[in-house]
């Protein structure tokens, strides 16, 4: 996974995410990235400034706590 100015690549190809506002991001890069078997990349609602899996690392699924509420 990698980000080419704020639009997030997975797999080579780019992910559709429409709650980002890309003017927000634009610019921003980052990778790539690989996530570990059983594991998720987490990245901050301000991922241009916040810390997340591009900092630490991918996080084991079972230290995620929470549930779904909407998506889209």
């Amino acid at each position: 996974m990698d980000s080419r100015d704020g639009v997030l690549f997975v797999d080579g190809g780019p992910r559709r995410e429409a709650y980002v506002d890309h003017d927000l991001v634009d610019g921003f890069f980052f990778g790539p990235a690989r996530v570990a078997p059983g594991g998720v990349f987490v990245l901050g609602d301000n991922r241009g400034d916040s810390a997340g899996s591009r900092e630490f690392g991918s996080v084991p699924r079972s230290d995620l706590i929470g549930r779904v509420d909407l998506t889209l």
